[in-house]
């Protein structure tokens, strides 16, 4: 397939998902979205966060609420923190809460230990964009 192909699909819905390699389990490939140059993914998880940023900026399929992003709350006392003596991530903590498994995902809260935040999330896709969010900053 030529990497600088433009998909024009008939339908603005449809998105092309190019699965080139998988290596320990890591699916990398490229994608196709309509009106944009095909972009490589080294991931899936990447992949699923890119169609989430186009779908936003493209603005045909609008999204049913705004995404939720880290906010400054009081935390739970039982939560950790990151003098508990519990392992930290070299860039990022995160405390999952799942609360309930429903519609084929999980819905719980996540908080982020080293910026003392919490956030509920409604799927696993937008616990994949909330622990995105905190890496990136």
């Amino acid at each position: 397939m030529d990497t600088e192909l433009e998909l024009t699909p008939t339908n603005l819905k449809e998105i092309l998902i190019c699965a080139d390699s998988c290596q320990d389990g890591v699916l990398s490939g490229r994608l196709l979205f309509p009106g944009k140059k095909p972009e490589a993914f080294p991931c899936l998880s990447r992949c699923l966060l890119r169609i989430e940023a186009l779908l936003n900026e493209d603005g045909h399929l609008q999204s049913y609420t705004e995404p939720r992003t880290f906010r400054n709350v009081r935390l739970p006392d039982c939560m950790p923190t990151p003098d508990t003596g519990l392992p930290n991530g070299a860039l990022a903590t995160f405390h999952l809460q799942i609360l309930y498994r429903r519609n084929t995902s999980w819905q719980g809260k996540v908080v982020w230990i080293e910026k003392e935040q919490v956030q509920s999330f409604r799927s696993v896709l937008e616990l994949m964009i909330l622990i995105d969010s905190g890496i990136r900053g």
